[in-house]
């Protein structure tokens, strides 16, 4: 069972329970499950189907949300824009990734040409879930030139599936790996997904942590530095803190325990590599201050090894590579 199976089984249920909001959007699941459907449609009225590509140059919203397991219900192969590069260095990332199609939301950016998102859905089409699908993703290119990172579609998602529904806020965007793992998330244990604007704002989260009563969120730790230095920053209302995308500074660290609690987690990883170690917030003791500076161990999924200094992982988190993601990969 893929994780677009567990999604319209979530979205199934509970017609009038509220499933995603951003902006002035709020949809319930009926409302989410029927936009999902119209969006495939818009695909297929379009030529979409499975193993095309499509490219999503989108910000934080329900229908960006839902144009990706619109995607994935097709059987498509989903390629996340990211928002940094230029026009014409947008361009070449495009022709790279061989897509039929690109979807653009310009209330997001202009830089781009395309299908736009508000004119994308169509008829309430039921559709049975493909098989299998892609996703891929532009890597940061720190080292070079950045790369495609391509995930199939697996059932290491379906454990997630277990978790408690939350009220979860999700900071980053939806097209970098952080956000599209935290939108998958929610969708599938059928929580309340409230999407942050997509250029983070201190105030905004203050807020909406308040209004939206959020008890689950991520960041990256300069996110959470703000959040932790505005004057109404929450007191301990989360049961859970993702961090992860960059080093956390030791004292910060400790400051969100002494704020929130013990429920800062913490882990590992990067496009081409995700979920590579993890540190539960159990795991931290603030008398012992080793426990401050480390990222945790090797997530139970994974392999984990250093060779000469560098690290080599193997699992299902790791990106397809020319020899199958079942090789070691050095991170």
């Amino acid at each position: 069972m893929s994780y677009v199976d567990l999604v319209l089984e979530r979205l199934s249920t509970d017609d009038d329970r509220e499933s995603v909001i951003g902006g002035d959007t709020r949809l319930t699941r009926a409302q989410a499950r029927d936009l999902l459907f119209r969006l495939a449609d818009g695909l297929v009225q379009r030529g979409i189907g499975p193993g095309d590509g499509v490219a999503a140059h989108v910000g934080n919203t329900p229908e960006a949300v839902l144009l990706a397991v619109a995607v994935h219900l097709l059987g498509g192969r989903l390629v996340y824009v990211p928002p940094e590069p230029g026009p014409n260095e947008l361009r070449a990332l495009i022709e790279r990734a061989d897509v039929s199609g690109v979807v653009v939301d310009p209330a997001f950016s202009t830089r781009l040409d395309g299908w736009d998102l508000a004119d994308l859905p169509g008829d309430p089409v039921e559709r049975v879930p493909a098989p299998g699908f892609t996703t891929v993703m532009y890597t940061g290119g720190t080292t070079g030139l950045p790369k495609l990172a391509v995930h199939r579609s697996d059932d290491r998602w379906a454990a997630s599936a277990q978790t408690p529904p939350m009220n979860l806020l999700c900071n980053t965007l939806i097209t970098h790996g952080s956000g599209s793992g935290a939108a998958r998330l929610a969708l599938m244990t059928g929580s309340k997904l409230v999407l942050g604007p997509s250029t983070f704002d201190a105030d905004t989260f203050v807020r909406l942590a308040r209004d939206e009563e959020i008890n689950a969120t991520m960041f990256v730790p300069p996110m959470m530095y703000e959040v932790l230095d505005h004057p109404d920053c929450p007191g301990p209302q989360f049961g859970v803190v993702i961090l992860g995308g960059s080093p956390l500074a030791p004292q910060r660290l400790r400051q969100a325990i002494e704020k929130w609690g013990p429920v800062v987690n913490q882990g590992y990883g990067m496009t081409e590599a995700m979920a590579i170690t993890m540190m539960p917030a159990t795991s931290v003791d603030l008398s012992r201050p080793d426990t401050l500076r480390t990222v945790g161990k090797a997530n139970p999924a994974m392999e984990v090894e250093t060779r000469d200094g560098d690290v080599w992982v193997r699992g299902p988190f790791v990106m397809e590579g020319s020899a199958g993601h079942q090789d070691l990969v050095r991170v």
